[in-house]
């Protein structure tokens, strides 16, 4: 996990951080554990980073757009409830990790992005439903 995540940086050319983003998704998808390891790493912060991050020379700006989409494609996934639980109260699995529902996930972007951001994507996701109707349990 912390080798993606040091790719995650605007030092990095951005055609390796354009295909680390689908490859971290590889990893964190129906991977709780791996997606707590994530989020104790710092890697919803990085990624905020990225999103808002200006280039300023003419090609990096262009260059700069593929992986703000691949930002955005990130970030409907991540947003994505692990558990169809809507409680308040922690629930924890056999595999000892809490699984956060769409909310929790909400609460954790919004130390990184402006709130305006968050609610046009879950508003998108919601609505457009890419990944089904989202009663899941990982």
């Amino acid at each position: 996990m912390k080798l993606l995540l040091n790719h995650l940086n605007i030092n990095v050319e951005t055609k390796l951080i354009i295909n680390t983003i689908p490859t971290l998704i590889s990893c964190l998808v129906k991977n709780v554990p791996n997606l707590r390891k994530f989020e104790l790493l710092k890697g919803p912060e990085m990624i905020c980073k990225l999103l808002k991050y200006k280039p300023t020379g003419s090609n990096e700006i262009n260059d700069w757009k593929l992986v703000q989409v691949k930002i955005i494609e990130f970030l409907f996934f991540y947003l994505v409830p692990e558990s169809s639980h809507d409680k308040k109260e922690r629930v924890v699995y056999k595999d000892g990790c809490e699984r956060y529902n769409m909310e929790q996930k909400v609460n954790i972007l919004k130390e990184y992005l402006n709130n305006n951001v968050i609610e046009g994507l879950v508003n998108e996701l919601k609505e457009s439903k890419p990944f089904g109707s989202m009663n899941n349990e990982w």
